[in-house]
Order: C-alpha cells, then sequence, then structure tokens
C-alpha cells in the first residue's frame, strides 16, 4: 500500500540497504520471527546475511527500522494486543533502532527507540533521523487506509 510505495520511492533515491514488504520476514537476534507491514535494512545488515538465508520467509538479520500499520482486523482480532505487545517488546529486546506503529483510526504514531517511546498525533509529515531524507507523508498513507474502510 502506500506506506510501503513510499519507503520504496525514499529507498531508491538514498540506495540506504534493502527494504521489504509485509511477505517478507524477521529472524531477531534476541529471539523472534515476525512479519512487520515494512523492514527497512542497511546495506551492510543486508549483506552479512549468509547466502544460504536470504531465500527463507524469515531472514535473520537487525532491522534499521520496522513500520507497521495496524488495521481494522489487527484492532478487533481476539487477544492481538498481548500478541502485539510481544511483537513491540522483541523489537526492545533485539533493539531495533526504530519502530513505528500507525494507527489510522487514532491518527498517530507511536515512535519507539531503544529506551524511549513517543505517541504523537500525526497530520502531515514524519522524519526520523535513523532514515536520512525520509519524509513520510502520514496524511496520505491514513487517506489510503480510509479509502479501505479502515476507520
Amino acid at each position: 500500500g502506500e506506506l510501503y510505495f513510499q519507503i520504496i520511492a525514499w529507498n531508491k533515491s538514498t540506495n540506504l540497504g534493502e527494504v521489504s514488504g509485509p511477505n517478507g520476514g524477521v529472524e531477531l537476534p534476541k529471539g523472534g520471527q515476525y512479519g512487520p507491514d515494512v523492514t527497512v535494512m542497511t546495506q551492510a545488515a543486508w549483506d552479512a546475511v549468509p547466502d544460504d538465508a536470504i531465500d527463507r520467509a524469515f531472514v535473520p538479520v537487525l532491522p534499521t527500522a520496522v513500520f507497521e500499520l495496524l488495521s481494522p482486523a489487527n484492532l478487533t482480532a481476539a487477544g492481538y494486543e498481548a500478541k502485539f505487545q510481544d511483537k513491540l517488546d522483541a523489537y526492545e529486546r533485539s533493539a531495533v533502532p526504530l519502530v513505528v506503529l500507525l494507527n489510522p483510526k487514532t491518527l498517530t504514531a507511536s515512535i519507539r527507540r531503544p529506551g524511549q517511546d513517543e505517541v504523537t498525533s500525526v497530520e502531515s509529515v514524519l522524519r526520523f533521523h535513523e532514515l536520512p531524507a525520509l519524509e513520510l507523508d502520514v496524511a496520505a498513507v491514513y487517506a489510503a487506509c480510509n479509502k479501505r474502510g479502515f476507520r
């Protein structure tokens, strides 16, 4: 969707590394296999992945950033909050430098960095020092979600 498109376009212009969508997963260094909506890895991190692991469903790599976009199914699934908190805790245990959780229902973003957690109301653009030159147009992401009935 829109989130993946924006990050792919940014990566093509910056050549930071590799980007995968929800069909690609990561195996975190401190345990856990997850498939974020978008995963960003530096080229150095990607190059360190063993050749025999590149085609696995869950690639053993520490991502630079993960982006999660809550969907109506996420928000209404039984036990989802506990499962999602487990995922966020796993990202934190592995010290993923940037975890962004976008909630189109509340129009908020939770931005997590090791030792920090910030929830902010978002109306336009987010920028992250971990991802130079990325200007994530969150309003466009939320608008795309609304067209699909997320709210």
